[in-house]
């Protein structure tokens, strides 16, 4: 059966208290306290941005972002992924010198990204609405922030949850507040915005590579044999995957520039906002969940296999409940946060909101395929995704206008799901349809 006596007498009262006093429940609480104090404080930049940006100016700024999200798997090459995969295995041998291999990867793929922002020809650049500096300016901040990425997975993998949440709260601070004195109070607009990130992520990604390496005894030490791990088992077969990540956050804004025009792209990031508060949910639990999932997936047996699936599924409906409730929720706070020139952002929400559940569900499924070290069968999975993205952009958003990029985003995401958790059941079996009593 489905769902069986096992699964409604776990969840008597009794079983309640006993969960909410483990560890998994006290680091997601910690973890989901955290995001939402630090999308709290981000929040407090909107209203500044939305009065003192233009949309083309907002659009400027959102395009800067998806850069760097386009950016990041070249240069980070997922060592934050590679590095949570070798800090969950039991022991400590090898941590250190594996850390600084990671950093001087990103060191290294950092000055290379540079050098080719400085070369690429400025008719490139004229295409996606950013210009050369702000091309540089894009892959300084993909270093600063895999680097401060890297930190926060040693924090994450050694349980280190309050560490973990001071750290992440003072960097949004730190970056909202001086967010605030450049944009409002020295009028430097889109420059003051992007100067005051690039000065909280050098100062957080250095006091963060300092408490990494205290924490794991760092060894300055290349490896070889690690950065052949990092490259080849991480790196190269998960920038599909990464891609597909950034595809969905950069080619929706591109089409809307390109079909439309800037101003469009920033009323759309505006939207996509107000939507993220479901993701970022999903990734204080996840937060959580991924440690206490790999030691399981080590040496659980049916019935810890069992209690994965059923926590799962709840996990599911919680998270389809919550977006459609929060698009209602927030449609109506966007109008009173911003400015009345981007009150035509809340429509997106319908769309956004839903498929970042269904993000936040794929979340839940693909750890399977990172424990496995699947990442090449994670392509044949991505790829698809990747293609179908901007087929749907383009045909959508030709008829129903920038609407369109919000439902094209929902219904890969959907498609992206679904694909993934196939997989995810292929790599690594799970009784997800039918389960039973058990050790």
């Amino acid at each position: 059966m489905f769902l069986d006596k096992w699964s409604i007498n776990k969840l008597s009262p009794d079983r309640l208290k006993q969960i909410c006093k483990g560890r998994l429940f006290r680091s997601a609480s910690v973890y989901a306290v955290s995001s939402f104090f630090n999308a709290g404080i981000s929040v407090l930049l909107v209203p500044v941005l939305t009065r003192y940006l233009t949309t083309g100016e907002y659009g400027t700024l959102s395009m800067v972002n998806a850069s760097v999200s386009v950016l990041t798997p070249f240069i980070g090459m997922s060592v934050y992924t590679a590095l949570e995969r070798k800090l969950a295995d039991p022991g400590k041998e090898g941590n250190g010198s594996y850390l600084f291999t990671c950093v001087a990867l990103v060191v290294v793929n950092t000055f290379l990204g540079i050098c080719a922002a400085c070369f690429i020809s400025s008719g490139i650049y004229s295409h996606i609405g950013i210009s050369k500096e702000l091309a540089v300016c894009a892959v300084l901040m993909t270093g600063f922030s895999v680097l401060i990425t890297v930190a926060l997975v040693v924090m994450q993998m050694q349980d280190r949850v309050f560490e973990y949440a001071v750290f992440r709260n003072l960097h949004t601070v730190v970056d909202t507040g001086l967010g605030i004195l450049f944009v409002a109070c020295y009028g430097l607009a889109v420059s003051g915005r992007l100067w005051s990130i690039l000065a909280a992520q050098c100062i957080f990604s250095l006091t963060g590579m300092i408490l990494a390496c205290k924490h794991t005894g760092v060894v300055p030490v290349i490896k070889l044999t690690y950065l052949k791990d990092i490259i080849l088992h991480f790196g190269i077969p998960m920038i599909p995957a990464l891609l597909k990540t950034s595809i969905l956050t950069y080619t929706d804004r591109v089409f809307i520039t390109s079909m439309q025009n800037v101003s469009q792209t920033g009323l759309y990031a505006v939207g996509n906002q107000f939507a993220l508060p479901v993701l970022f949910l999903a990734q204080a639990f996840n937060l959580a969940y991924v440690p206490w999932h790999y030691r399981k997936l080590g040496c659980g047996g049916r019935k810890d296999k069992n209690r994965i699936v059923v926590f799962t599924y709840l996990y599911f409906a919680f998270f389809a409940v919550l977006s459609i409730l929060w698009s209602a929720v927030a449609g109506t706070g966007l109008k009173y946060m911003t400015g009345g020139s981007y009150e035509d952002a809340a429509a997106y929400l319908i769309w956004l909101a839903p498929g970042y559940a269904f993000t936040a569900m794929q979340m839940m499924v693909v750890s399977y395929i990172y424990y496995t070290r699947s990442m090449k069968q994670y392509n044949l999975v991505t790829i698809p995704v990747i293609i179908l993205n901007p087929v749907l952009n383009y045909f959508l958003i030709r008829r129903n206008g920038p609407t369109g990029a919000a439902q094209a985003t929902f219904a890969v995401s959907l498609f992206s799901f679904l694909l993934t958790w196939r997989l995810a059941a292929r790599v690594y079996p799970m009784p997800w349809f039918r389960f039973r009593n058990g050790k």
